[in-house]
């Protein structure tokens, strides 16, 4: 049965220590290590996902806004554009892209040339009228003003027929944007606002395009100069605006179409002051189904965040994306793998040297034993041979003695016998 150690005491087990503090701290490194490059590929790989979604959803905003470039530079080519070759013109891309609400031209149209404007128009929509909403909503004949914007052709018609003939001079906000792009000489997008559609009220955007005369470009469009003038005092040359009207629901989901769900939430956040830090449209995964985004997503302290930025016209949007729960997870299994791996090498390590420490003691032991009993029996031997040299040296002595007396005897018969031969 082992003994304990003895004299060396617990110095044997600065080895066995030595191997279980180094194996524990290996395998921590190990662990740091490999948990540092599981968070490396996760947010790698949501980065990557999050980056896809962005770029098809800036391809398809810049084709959406493309489409109000093609109708101006479609009235700026022809100097007289129908109602039904503005309906062909435009049905295409209608047809193609549904986070397109409707485009609309909007000329002109100065006091002077009113009735002239709206009996041209009626030619090919009789019930043709300058317009303007009351208070209440409804629409009346427009109030005189300097300047009319009258929307002369909008499609889709059947969705948007109260639009037609309605002036956006009319409206202080309408106006303010529509100077402010004729002032720009360049596309001008509003800010994400509430509109009502066919699937609900959802955030829209409407674009301006400021459409001017073929010759004022030629004369002066090299310039780089614009001309900043009072909103009754806009350039002679301005004819008229392409506008767009666009849904950032369809938009976004019709480029995310085109991509395989990955598990990207998506929020979607104005860059203007006032929208005060909340999105104006957050696209949820399609990985959810029915399930929705909710505050206990955000608690991940390690949960990864992309954002970036999203160009649309004049404007930029900011897009903040975060992964499903569930999605673009750390592999846990090999940390758990690593942890009892290194674990289960330091216990065996550490087994082994104790066994062999142990049988290097029992060994010492033995060795100590039977030296132990090697000297015991040396010294038994020693003890032999001293008493049996003893013996000898008392056998030498007796031997001499016995030869004296048998010399003595024999002189002494000798000498008897000498003695009798005489008498």
């Amino acid at each position: 049965m082992p003994t304990p150690l003895g004299a060396q005491g617990w110095r044997s087990y600065a080895p066995i220590i030595l191997v279980g503090l180094l194996g524990i701290l290996v395998t921590w490194l190990i662990f740091a290590r490999v948990s540092d490059l599981e968070r490396h590929r996760r947010h790698s790989a949501f980065s990557e996902a999050a980056r896809d979604r962005l770029l098809v959803i800036q391809r398809e905003v810049t084709y959406a806004l493309g489409v109000v470039q093609d109708v101006g530079s479609f009235f700026d080519a022809s100097r007289h554009v129908t109602r039904r070759q503005f309906r062909e013109f435009v049905g295409p891309a209608l047809k193609r892209n549904e986070g397109i609400k409707s485009l609309q031209w909007v000329p002109r149209v100065v006091a002077e040339e009113r009735d002239r404007f709206i009996f041209e128009a009626r030619r090919s929509f009789h019930p043709y009228a300058i317009t303007e909403r009351r208070p209440d909503g409804a629409l009346k004949s427009a109030s005189a003003r300097p300047i009319h914007f009258p929307v002369l052709y909008v499609q889709p018609y059947s969705e948007h027929k109260a639009l037609l003939g309605l002036d956006l001079a009319s409206d202080a906000d309408e106006h303010s944007a529509l100077r402010n792009a004729a002032q720009a000489h360049a596309l001008r997008v509003s800010v994400p606002e509430p509109i009502a559609s066919a699937t609900g009220e959802q955030s829209g955007f409407t674009a301006y395009l400021p459409v001017y005369e073929r010759a004022a470009e030629e004369e002066g469009g090299d310039s780089g100069e614009t001309e900043v003038l009072p909103a009754q005092e806009l350039s002679p040359r301005l004819r008229g605006f392409a506008i767009g009207l666009f849904l950032v629901r369809d938009l976004v989901e019709q480029a995310l179409g085109t991509l395989g769900p990955s598990g990207v939430d998506m929020g979607f956040f104005s860059s203007e002051p006032e929208s005060l830090g909340q999105p104006f449209y957050f696209h949820l995964s399609r990985v959810r189904t029915n399930q929705p985004a909710n505050q206990a997503d955000g608690q991940d302290v390690d949960r990864p965040e992309y954002r970036d930025e999203i160009v649309v016209g004049n404007r930029t949007w900011t897009v903040v994306c975060n992964p499903v729960p569930g999605y673009f997870e750390r592999d846990s299994w090999s940390g758990y793998l690593i942890v009892g791996g290194g674990i289960a090498f330091t216990l065996l390590s550490s087994v082994f040297l104790l066994t062999s420490l142990g049988r290097a003691e029992q060994v010492r032991r033995l060795v100590a034993q039977r030296t132990v009993e090697l000297e015991g029996s040396n010294t038994a031997l020693n003890k032999e041979i001293a008493e049996r040299r003893r013996a000898e040296h008392a056998l030498q002595i007796l031997n001499v003695t016995l030869e004296q007396r048998v010399a003595r005897r024999t002189g002494e018969a000798e000498r008897r016998a000498r003695d009798l031969e005489q008498f």
